[in-house]
């Protein structure tokens, strides 16, 4: 007998019940209410896991595995060894000063050996940093005059202000000029100065040794010409002389080979042969006298000091001797104020 084969056949049953759930989870309106109930709780409880998830993450907790980096990712920083602290120099600002003027010692100003004295010089910051306190005033070169190596800013100095710096020092032991140069120094410890390129420094200078008599300013000038027995004037610089009081000088001609330079009425005079006299050479009374000057001592180009009887001191250059007999001089006078 030939086997029959049965193809398997659902049953018509069974095809509709599984037609009629299928139909019932696409339409929302023939959602059960357990099916709602589970499906909240299944949406609460991930959104629970999340914010629980977040909170452990803030709290510090060891990341996730993917967020894990491999120590070779990024080397782990060596300490910094611990050093002096350096204050910082501003980066993108420039260092620069201009000198305004010498507050005290003035070039050349004078000093007995050995004597104390405070320098200040005005400057103004012409830089765009601020000096600070970190800021030094620096010897640079030349005679330091027992004053310090460095010395700080006592405050802080922003641009365009003026500062007054001052440093104390002492005139060497030996007669002469001495100079001493500084700079400014900024928190990195590079020096800087005036100037435009900031790199002149600003100096004292001063003058050991006794201080000279200051000159007194002139009083009168005068070119004139000195016959023989004529009297000079030498406060006004007039020949002849106005008034018998006026006198100071007498051009006395004794004969043709005796003539003299006689001072009159308590002048005095003396004959320099050493260049040019100043008004200390020609103050001496050492030298001054009332002893007539013979013409025998004296040439053309030579020089006379004198004392007028109003006491001014003067001099005067024989700038000419004339060829006649006997000869008419030409002298330039300079006369001092009292």
């Amino acid at each position: 007998m030939r086997p029959v084969w049965r193809r398997p056949i659902l049953s018509l049953t069974t095809l509709i019940v599984v037609g009629l759930i299928v139909a019932a989870c696409n339409l929302p309106g023939l959602e059960t209410a357990a099916g709602r109930q589970a499906t909240d709780d299944a949406n609460a409880t991930a959104a629970a896991e999340t914010v629980a998830a977040e909170l452990t993450r803030s709290a510090g907790q060891a990341p996730t595995a993917t967020e894990v980096l491999s120590a070779t990712d990024t080397p782990s920083a060596s300490p910094t060894p611990a050093g002096p602290t350096v204050t910082p120099v501003p980066t993108g600002c420039t260092d620069q000063a201009s000198f305004i003027s010498d507050v005290t010692v003035p070039d050349d100003t004078y000093f007995d050996q050995g004597e104390n004295f405070t320098k200040t010089w005005r400057l103004r910051n012409t830089g765009t940093c601020t000096w600070t306190t970190a800021y030094k005033l620096v010897f640079s070169s030349g005679r330091a005059m027992d004053g310090p190596a460095s010395q700080a800013l006592l405050g802080n100095v922003p641009p365009n202000n003026t500062v007054d710096l001052s440093v104390d020092l002492e005139a060497p032991s030996t007669n002469g000029t001495y100079r001493g140069n500084w700079l400014l120094q900024n928190a990195g410890g590079a020096n800087f100065g005036v100037g435009s390129n900031a790199d002149i420094a600003f100096w004292v200078q001063i003058r050991v040794g006794p201080t000279p008599t200051p000159a007194p300013s002139v009083y009168k000038t005068a070119k004139i010409e000195l016959k023989p027995s004529f009297y000079v004037d030498l406060d006004e610089g007039e020949s002849p002389a106005d008034t018998d009081a006026d006198r100071d000088l007498w051009y006395q001609s004794v004969s043709q080979d005796e003539r003299y330079l006689t001072p009159a009425n308590d002048a005095e005079a003396f004959l320099w042969t050493d260049g040019v006299p100043e008004f200390e050479d020609c103050d001496d009374d050492g030298e001054l006298s009332d002893d007539p000057i013979d013409f025998d001592d004296f040439e053309q180009g030579d020089w006379i000091c004198f004392l007028t009887n109003e006491g001014r001191i003067g001099r005067f250059e024989i700038e000419k001797i004339s060829g006649a007999s006997p000869p008419v001089l030409t002298i330039d006078i300079r006369t001092w104020k009292k």
